[in-house]
């Protein structure tokens, strides 16, 4: 009985963390390499809380992007990211 009542209560916690987020829309948008940028820093300026971390991000950006280990002066890079807002 103890099991079913702290499952139902774990249960009920996560259905209400997650109506109390509003909905998230996935977008993308560019980004200019300037010089001395990393991956690191871009993914610092631009990841939003739906990322568990940096490192998730940089993998989703080096995959969209098709890159290597280095980033070039000027390249263009798209980049993802959430808002709540529906455009």
């Amino acid at each position: 009985m103890v099991v079913l009542s702290l499952s139902v209560s774990i249960l009920f916690h996560n259905f209400s963390a997650l109506a109390e987020r509003p909905q998230t829309y996935k977008y993308y948008t560019e980004v200019r390499v300037e010089r001395g940028d990393t991956l690191w820093d871009i993914a610092t300026e631009h990841i939003t809380e739906e990322y568990r971390s940096i490192n998730e991000y940089i993998r989703e950006i080096k995959e969209i992007n098709h890159l290597g280990a280095t980033l070039q002066y000027g390249q263009v890079l798209t980049i993802p990211y959430y808002s709540d807002v529906k455009k």
